[in-house]
C-alpha cells in the first residue's frame, strides 16, 4: 500500500486493485472557501440565534452580524432608490404620452384631447 498526498488530500493506493482510497475527505465548504474566497458575496446565510452568529451558507465563513446588517441596509437602500427612479421615469413617460394625445386648437389655441375612434 502506498500513501501519497495531492493538493492537500491524502490517499492510499492498493497495488493489487490499483484503486485510490480516500483517507481524508474534505467538505464542499472547504473546497468553496479555497476557490471562491474573494468571489463570495455572502447572499445566503445561516443564523444561529442561540450563539448570535452568522455563517455564509455558500463559503462557510463566519460573518460579523453588524457588518452583515449594514451591508443588507445598503443593498436595501440601493434597491429603494432604483425603484423610486424607475417610478419617476414611468410617470414622466406616461405624462409625455398623455401630452402626445392632445393637440392645439386652431381657433382658441388651447390644448384639447384627441378623440380616437375604436
Amino acid at each position: 500500500m502506498i500513501i501519497g498526498e495531492n493538493n492537500g488530500l491524502r490517499y492510499t493506493i492498493d497495488r493489487v486493485k490499483g484503486e485510490k482510497i480516500m483517507d481524508n475527505i474534505i467538505s464542499i465548504k472547504e473546497v468553496r472557501k479555497r476557490f471562491n474566497d474573494s468571489i463570495c458575496n455572502h447572499r445566503n446565510i445561516l443564523v444561529d440565534e442561540r450563539l448570535m452568529t452568522l455563517e455564509c451558507a455558500d463559503c462557510g465563513e463566519e460573518l460579523n452580524p453588524i457588518h452583515y446588517i449594514a451591508s443588507l441596509a445598503r443593498r436595501e437602500c440601493t434597491a429603494k432608490y432604483n425603484v423610486t427612479a424607475l417610478v419617476e421615469r414611468i410617470e414622466k413617460l406616461d405624462k409625455k404620452l398623455k401630452d402626445k394625445n392632445r393637440c392645439k386648437c386652431e381657433h382658441c389655441g388651447k390644448l384639447t384631447k384627441i378623440v380616437k375612434d375604436m
